[in-house]
């Protein structure tokens, strides 16, 4: 093409608008202002993502909105001023780290990394060891930030001896209550955790169950959990396996006071070793009786004479002794 063709085809471009602009009228323009107009109020109130979607569909780039530090920094001021309690607890959190740091000791370094592992939310598997070793899942933590933390500052301010120590069993204890707190399910893990706060006996059992819950989560406040004697010992200085095991006896306990329904057709071999828990269906006379004792001394009426039971529950446990006895007889034959 030469230089004077595209010279034309120019020239032409140019002439076409004007006459075009000329050939329009004003009603035309009215018209086309007015269905533009009623287009923008459409994508206004479809909104941002409607718009966004179509800048994505012509562009194939997603739209990215403008970032404004100062909105920013408003922003997380405004969620700072509305939450004081957060506010507050970065202050302490500030006070404790600096009193860490304060400390002549050798494992302040060990004490940080503790402290860390809380505001981080990853704990720290080498100072959860026995708390892993007895439950295995240790992820159902809610709650336990707040709870290492109160006894941390506690231990600090009592100047006790070796508090490396002692908070490492505070940290592990605190894994293991978090945990079996959050995943409790049936009622008588429930009973069996609130049973470490009331004395009575009767006080759990009269319990509704949607109270339960409620109560289950004033165990996760470290006020509460101060005032809880695990076998006549506080919290930060109990081992982490007595508070399982404790925690495992109160649950059996509870468990007792179900009536024993075993599954298996009645007066058989196998339904007399479901009723002792033998699982093994080749045993011998001095298994069977070995077995026959262990349940009679979780099950006996006797012991639970203290606990001020209703008639309906000590009804249950006569029941579930006199089929223990059965079944028992059974396999004597």
């Amino acid at each position: 093409m030469t230089t004077f063709h595209s010279q034309l085809n120019i020239d032409s471009n140019i002439t076409i608008i004007p006459c075009f602009t000329m050939n329009l009228k004003l009603e035309d323009l009215s018209q086309y202002i007015v269905v533009i107009i009623f287009i923008l109020i459409i994508f206004k109130v479809l909104g941002s993502g409607f718009i966004t979607s179509l800048h994505e569909l012509f562009t194939g780039k997603k739209q990215e909105d403008d970032f404004d530090i100062d909105s920013l920094i408003n922003k997380k001021k405004n969620q700072f001023n509305l939450s004081p309690t957060l506010q507050s607890q970065s202050l302490e959190d500030t006070s404790l780290r600096a009193k860490v740091q304060a400390l002549e000791s050798d494992d302040k370094e060990k004490m940080m990394d503790l402290l860390k592992s809380l505001e981080w939310g990853d704990i720290d598997s080498k100072y959860i060891r026995n708390s892993k070793e007895l439950l295995g899942d240790t992820s159902n933590t809610r709650g336990l930030s707040h709870i290492v933390k109160f006894f941390f500052e506690r231990t600090l301010e009592e100047n006790k001896d070796n508090l490396l120590k002692v908070w490492t069993k505070v940290y592990d204890n605190s894994v293991l209550w978090t945990n079996l707190l959050n995943s409790s399910k049936n009622i008588d893990e429930q009973k069996a955790l609130l049973s470490f706060k009331y004395s009575k006996f009767s006080t759990i059992l009269n319990l509704e169950e949607h109270s339960i819950r409620t109560e289950l989560e004033k165990l996760l406040l470290p006020a509460e959990l101060l005032t809880i004697k695990f076998i006549d010992k506080e919290f930060s200085e109990v081992e982490t396996e007595e508070i399982f095991e404790q925690y495992q006896e109160k649950l059996n306990l509870f468990k007792r006071l179900r009536p024993i329904s075993p599954t298996s057709k009645e007066n058989t071999k196998k339904w007399a070793l479901e009723v002792l828990e033998v699982r093994d269906q080749d045993v011998d006379e001095k298994v069977v009786k070995e077995a026959y004792k262990k349940i009679t001394s979780k099950i006996h009426p006797d012991k639970f004479s203290s606990l001020n039971l209703s008639d309906d529950q000590i009804s249950i446990l006569n029941s579930n002794l006199a089929t223990v006895n059965k079944a028992y007889a059974q396999l004597k034959k």
